[in-house]
């Protein structure tokens, strides 16, 4: 036997991991991530399509302020806002800021996803590698006999960082007609906490898709870079994540856009 089909039949023989371990302990990591977004301003650019039609374009400037993050549009349709679009931002702003934290109940996401591991069915597929970072593969599915309506509703596969162990990658797909802000709950995960007047409500049809991206930033933190919604044929809402620096202050909230 040569040394190479040692080291493979060492490998076939060798316990896998145990996906619901990395699972609890991927999600103890959420926290600590986010606390440390606190210190930074990123851009988003939305787009949306509608068979084939562009119908939504958007940019925004989004940082973590007041218990939520706070989206701040900076152009709409590719081009810059008019003096009353900007004005509309700037009374937006200062609203957000008037209201007190607790209102923003945004940890409330999260708990979903910590019973992900109770309530889903889960299987270690392997390693596969992303950018060079050595990432688990494990996808879940609901067990039988479970009720737990949000979680019942999709299915995951999901890349997790072996060195970090945060989420690298997931596709999310709906198994059966939900709710858009219940879709958005499912992801709650690894997206931020949401301001009051950005969560979309509709629904999405069974087949649906969700594809979400992460980035490691030079600091470690884990951040994202790209969610990808695509609903049939006619149907997908892409946002990316980009310009990701730091932020002096809260108080220096942007707001005169120029």
């Amino acid at each position: 036997m040569t040394r190479r089909q040692s080291l493979l039949l060492f490998a076939a023989q060798a316990p896998k991991p145990d996906p619901y371990v990395i699972l609890d302990q991927s999600v103890t990591l959420d926290q600590t991530n986010l606390d440390k977004l606190r210190g930074y301003v990123w851009t988003s650019e939305e787009c949306s399509f509608y068979k084939g039609k562009l119908t939504r374009q958007q940019t925004y400037e989004i940082n973590l302020v007041s218990g939520a993050m706070y989206w701040r549009r900076t152009e709409s349709g590719g081009k810059a806002l008019s003096g009353a679009e900007l004005e509309a931002e700037r009374r937006r702003l200062a609203s957000h800021l008037e209201k007190p934290g607790p209102e923003y109940n945004w940890r409330s996401e999260r708990q979903y996803l910590e019973l992900l591991p109770k309530v889903h069915v889960a299987t270690y597929l392997g390693l596969e590698s992303i950018d060079g970072r050595p990432t688990h593969v494990i996808e879940t599915r609901p067990a039988a006999g479970v009720r737990v309506y949000l979680l019942n509703s999709f299915r995951y596969k999901l890349w997790i960082d072996q060195a970090d162990l945060h989420w690298r990658r997931a596709e999310i797909t709906a198994i059966r007609n939900v709710e858009w802000l219940l879709h958005q709950l499912a992801v709650g995960r690894i997206s931020y906490p949401y301001s009051n007047n950005i969560v979309n409500s509709g629904k999405l049809r069974a087949g649906a898709k969700t594809t979400v991206e992460l980035q490691r930033l030079p600091e470690g933190i884990w951040t994202l870079a790209r969610y990808l919604t695509e609903s049939g044929k006619d149907y997908s809402n892409e946002l990316r994540y980009f310009n990701y620096r730091r932020y002096s202050s809260e108080s220096q909230l942007l707001t005169d856009p120029q």
